[in-house]
């Protein structure tokens, strides 16, 4: 089961697919949270983090500190601006599903003129006993043959990481 948010943009806004895309991703959180009630005790990873090193080289600033919280969905990301001032709702793009035994979030997106595809796959695990790595994986390719209809998050989706790698960053953050 693949967990997260399909997002599609076209040259005038969002895509036909994202209402499906939406409605599905919703499903499947659903079942992640039965899942998330009946497969474990939580997560494990609820605290306050800061980050302490990432291969992108500089950390954003709402990536410097950030709170994981268990809802019943998923593991919630809030981004903070100092310890304890996160805010209130938490960034779904950021957050993590359950998903063939493990914590993930996938996004893919389809943008016109000229069809670009893109397929990110975000993973949360334990570094160490008080720190986490979050992996996050692009893939792009741009398929010119694909308009209108056919230049879509679910042909993206399809595609997913057999797309060529566009980027790989690994942030790790230790639990405070």
């Amino acid at each position: 089961m693949i967990v997260g948010a399909g997002f599609g943009f076209a040259s005038g806004g969002v895509s036909r697919q994202a209402a499906a895309a939406i409605r599905i991703s919703a499903m499947r959180l659903i079942l992640a949270s039965i899942c998330l009630a009946a497969c474990t005790d939580g997560s494990g990873f609820a605290g306050d983090y800061e980050t302490v090193t990432s291969s992108a080289g500089a950390v954003a600033d709402d990536d410097h500190w950030f709170r994981l919280d268990d809802t019943d969905t998923l593991v919630a990301y809030y981004p903070c601006v100092a310890p304890g001032e996160c805010r209130t709702e938490h960034d779904l793009y950021r957050s993590f599903g359950w998903a063939d035994d493990r914590w993930e979030t996938t996004i893919a997106i389809a943008l016109e003129p000229g069809c670009t595809l893109r397929f990110r796959v975000r993973t949360l695990d334990w570094k160490s006993d008080t720190r986490i790595v979050i992996d996050d994986v692009a893939y792009e390719e741009i398929d010119a043959t694909l308009t209108g209809d056919a230049c879509s998050i679910s042909e993206a989706r399809r595609r997913g990481t057999s797309m060529p790698l566009a980027s790989e960053t690994e942030l790790v953050a230790e639990m405070r």
